[in-house]
């Protein structure tokens, strides 16, 4: 919880992928996107946000978020 308020993972989760997007931490948003779909976020739902943070942070933000998924996918379909 962060500052009392329940969220549910999912919703933590996505928000952690904005948030680190918009800062450009893209490290932490692939290791973070690896692990969304365990929190209940659909691939669809990933596949959103990139345009999401492209409209709220910026085309160079959406983009590398956008980059970043297909590593995230590339290293899960490596492991399975």
């Amino acid at each position: 919880w962060a500052w009392g308020v329940p969220l549910s993972t999912r919703d933590r989760s996505l928000l952690v992928l904005a948030m680190t997007a918009a800062l450009g931490r893209m490290e932490e948003f692939v290791l973070h996107a690896g692990s969304a779909r365990r929190a209940g976020v659909t691939d669809e739902e990933l596949d959103e946000l990139p345009f999401q943070i492209a409209a709220y942070c910026g085309a160079p933000a959406g983009i590398a978020a956008r980059r970043g998924l297909m590593a995230a996918r590339a290293a899960r379909e490596s492991e399975a």
